[in-house]
């Protein structure tokens, strides 16, 4: 699986909020109208309650 690898960047597009697979991602950018709006692992951005 794509996520177990090590030292490797990974970027990967997902429009679904699935909490057991975003959790897993090191850092999450969030977009909107293609400007980044947010960056975070899911934990800071889910304590943030932002755009995410």
């Amino acid at each position: 699986m794509l996520l177990e690898r090590h030292n490797v960047t990974i970027i990967i597009v997902d429009h679904k909020l699935i909490e057991g697979i975003l959790s897993r991602y090191d850092e999450i950018v969030v977009m909107d109208s293609g400007k980044i709006v947010e960056i975070g692992s899911f934990k800071v951005l889910m304590e943030n309650e932002g755009e995410f």
